[in-house]
């Protein structure tokens, strides 16, 4: 099995790339007028309030940089609901587009992320998955918790 795995610096110069023709075109401005700013950043972990605190941190330097994007890499497992909501919440605030680029897995918690920003974007063998409630031995609730 071949598994293709995108450099964070490709993806990166793809998405600067794209907006500046895309920025160019709608303004009507040459190849030489203002840049985009992208910010980018990685979510790697299972959503805890850790991973709350590193996007709050990244949207709010985003913010302070006046950058026209922010670009998010991802690959979780998902984890707390109350953590990925609070994330949630806060991209859908966001004064600038946020995209979002799964590497391998958006599940659960990551899903609900992902859901959140304006686009998204999928390596070919990358999985998006269903939120669901669990008990501690991984087995899904019932109904009425879900």
């Amino acid at each position: 099995m071949h598994k293709f795995i995108i450099n964070k610096g490709l993806f990166t110069l793809f998405v600067v790339i794209s907006l500046f023709w895309t920025f160019s075109r709608v303004s009507g401005q040459s190849d030489d007028a203002a840049k985009p700013l992208v910010y980018h950043f990685d979510i790697r972990e299972d959503i805890m309030p850790s991973a709350f605190r590193t996007v709050q941190s990244a949207l709010d330097e985003a913010h302070a940089l006046n950058a026209d994007v922010v670009a998010i890499t991802m690959d979780t497992y998902g984890g707390m609901l109350d953590a990925a909501d609070s994330i949630r919440t806060r991209l859908l605030a966001a004064k600038m587009p946020v995209i979002v680029y799964i590497t391998n897995n958006a599940a659960s918690a990551g899903a609900l992320i992902a859901i959140a920003c304006d686009s998204i974007y999928m390596s070919s063998f990358a999985k998006i998955g269903a939120a669901s409630v669990v008990d501690q031995s991984g087995n899904l609730m019932p109904d009425k918790y879900q």
